[in-house]
């Protein structure tokens, strides 16, 4: 090389050595394009003797991936099924490259935990993203379990797993925690069939936060068929659905001894299906807030269709739905020695075998229910709308509506029955329960409405056997259905200010001067009258009872007159025992119009017989001119000569005693 070639050389070194200083001393960044520290790649087509440091080269495994990250670093997973099980001991990012099921980390039904994270004496942060976990079989936490450390899951599906105890899809211990989001767990299962298993879905010790979760078709022999609560847990906007308990614990959705809150959370379809078993949706043994629950078509063998709060139980419950749920009692809600507060819950269709469609309070259970409606439910045997005692209940019960609730055998208290304890309604408003709003026993308060005359308040202001003009279960406002109070109606502005709730059960404040008086009244039940919510036409459809028309049954032989009072004269005897179709009431419900035969329209004294439905639902008849005269009351020994005449067939002749001659109808 010559001398000049040489100098060049060196000089274009000198450059390009003084553009590099150059470059660092004024802080300019020299592009590379080199993978970033911390990062590791797998792949099913990899090779775990790569440095898996680039997508290009990367691991088969995802154990080998572990063995060479370091702390706090992020392993990336390209779409595919890995069998293996992992031992998490390090802090760790581990994430699919894709969707949700792209990446599947799969234990392949063998003995282990799928994903075991688990630091000795030490504590760990964890990040699982964009994955599924699934096929694990151990004896807690079948899919994932969770010692000494801090867990995050996103977009993760947990399925198909099992244990013999406890967690079959998850296991947190105490001291460690899980916050799930936008995940899955579903089809996982609790083998096991002793009284401590359960946690099919979730077995939590630790504590434990979701959002945006499904919980689904998970199964556990006992004691929670979506989550085992025994440490704290806060859950929003999470879905449980087709979890299932077969022995005599329950809580298919979840079972709760630790401190649970739950927020705009829905349950359905969960199934105990021991005969003793109680909490199709949530059993209860802890501390429970809720705010914001629905829970539809949940069934329990033995109590509480869809909540069940036992004793030491203590839950509060705001704005939320049950309904279409079943139980052997308390279709919709069981509170067996425990504490509840429900305020702003529509409770609906449910039922139960025995007592308490809607609410069944017994054992020295403790229930206050505010701003609550009931409606439609139906029990067996008693209690269509609410059970009480058995043997003892303290209910407490403030602006609440119950109405057209059931008792199937048609026994008292179609809207509750009392069977011990102490009961107290104020600005209660009770319409249209079959076979009676009340079982007759007396109840403490005042200030109530009862469309029948079944109820014995024994404070003042009450009102008995009164149209409550109430419109149907609709949309007016609010989280829940309401019954809205129509114009003209009885509860407007007739309850009291004493412990009466600030708003209803819409939300709507209270009180609002209905009547227009100038003064400020609560009303009865659980909405509150305002004008506005009639401001536009608005096409109430008729309710009508379960059984239409309504009949008439005299106790005994009866006077069926022209008109509502003695002064009517006499028309027809009416037969004891023997149904006859209603047309119409009075105003004050003394007095039935009776339809014979679509021909013959007569009135009989309302005490006289009994109505297969609720009087209140029938129209007020127009009243006959007042006769100028007295007719004497008919003998009850024959027929009075005007009936008979005017049947103008054999049958109905002789049906009514008449004699039947000649082609016509004749007195016998």
């Amino acid at each position: 090389m010559s001398l000049k070639s040489l100098m060049f050389m060196l000089s274009r070194a000198t450059c390009i050595l003084a553009v590099c200083l150059l470059l660092l001393s004024t802080g300019c960044n020299v592009p590379s394009t080199a993978t970033p520290l911390g990062h590791w790649y797998v792949s099913p087509d990899g090779s775990d003797d790569n440095d898996c440091l680039t997508p290009q080269a990367p691991c088969k495994t995802i154990a080998a991936a572990l063995d060479k990250a370091v702390e706090d670093g992020t392993i990336h997973l390209a779409g595919g099924t890995y069998l293996e099980t992992l031992s998490v001991t390090k802090s760790i990012t581990i994430t699919g490259e894709g969707a949700t099921t792209d990446a599947i980390i799969d234990g392949d039904g063998k003995t282990g935990t799928v994903v075991n994270i688990n630091c000795f004496a030490c504590f760990i942060n964890v990040v699982l993203s964009d994955l599924t976990i699934q096929n694990g079989n151990a004896s807690s936490g079948g899919g994932l379990s969770i010692v000494n450390a801090d867990v995050q899951l996103a977009s993760v599906l947990i399925r198909n797993n099992k244990a013999t105890l406890a967690g079959g899809g998850i296991n947190i211990q105490a001291g460690s925690s899980l916050t799930m989001t936008n995940s899955s767990i579903e089809d996982n299962e609790v083998t096991g069939i002793s009284e401590y298993s359960g946690g099919a879905g979730i077995f939590n010790s630790g504590t434990l936060f979701m959002t945006n979760v499904s919980i689904t078709d998970n199964l556990a022999f006992d004691w929670g068929g979506g989550l085992n609560n025994q440490g704290t847990a806060a859950l929003i906007a999470v879905t449980f659905s087709g979890n299932e308990t077969e022995g005599n614990g329950g809580g298919a959705g979840i079972y709760n001894t630790g401190s649970l809150t739950l927020t705009s959370c829905t349950f359905q379809d969960g199934r105990v299906y021991g005969s003793s078993g109680s909490g199709g949706a949530l059993l209860n043994l802890g501390t429970v807030e809720i705010n914001g629950l629905d829970a539809y078509s949940n069934q329990a063998g033995g109590d509480g269709g869809a909540i069940a709060n036992l004793e030491g139980g203590v839950l509060t419950f705001h704005d939320g739905t049950l309904s279409g749920n079943h139980a052997s009692m308390g279709g919709g809600f069981t509170n067996n020695g425990g504490e509840a507060t429900l305020v702003g819950v529509l409770i609906e269709n449910n039922q139960a075998v025995l007592y308490g469609g809607g609410i069944m309070n017994m054992n020295d259970g403790t229930l206050n229910l505010t701003n609550v409606t009931l409606s439609q439910n139906e029990a067996g045997l008693t209690g269509g709308g609410i059970g009480n005692g058995n043997p003892s209940g303290n209910l407490l019960a403030m602006n609440v509506t119950i109405a057209y609730n059931t008792s199937l055998a048609g026994q008292d208290g179609g809207g509750i029955y009392f069977l011990g304890g102490v009961t107290t309604f104020i600005n209660v408003l009770l319409a249209g329960n079959s076979a009676g709003n009340c079982d007759g026993d007396a109840i403490e308060g005042g200030m109530n409405l009862s469309s029948d005359a079944t109820c014995q308040f024994t404070g003042y202001g009450n009102l008995y056997a009164i149209d409550p003009k109430i419109g149907p279960l609709a949309d007016n406002g609010g989280s829940t259905l309401t019954y809205a109070l129509l114009p003209g109606s009885p509860a407007i502005d007739t309850g009291t200010e004493w412990l009466a709730p600030e708003t209803d059960q819409r939300g709507v404040d209270r009180p609002v001067d209905g009547d227009l008086d100038g003064l400020l009244r609560v009303d009865i039940g659980a909405v509150e009258f305002a004008y506005e919510m009639m401001s536009a036409p608005v096409d109430v459809p008729a309710v009508t009872p379960t059984l239409w028309p309504l009949h008439f049954t005299p106790i005994e032989r009866s006077s069926c007159r022209t008109g509502p009072g003695m002064v009517y004269p006499g028309l027809i005897i009416l037969p004891a025992g023997e149904p006859v179709e209603v047309e119409g009431r009075s105003e004050d419900f003394g007095w039935i119009e009776l339809n014979l035969d679509g021909t013959i329209r007569c009135w009989v004294e309302s005490i006289l017989g009994s109505l297969d439905g609720d009087p209140a639902w029938l129209g007020i008849s127009e009243i006959p001119p007042t006769p100028t005269f007295f007719f004497p009351t008919p003998t009850f020994t024959s027929v009075p000569a005007v009936s008979c005449q005017l049947y103008t067939t054999q049958d109905s002749c002789t049906e009514h005693g008449c004699d039947w001659k000649d082609g016509g109808c004749h007195n016998p």
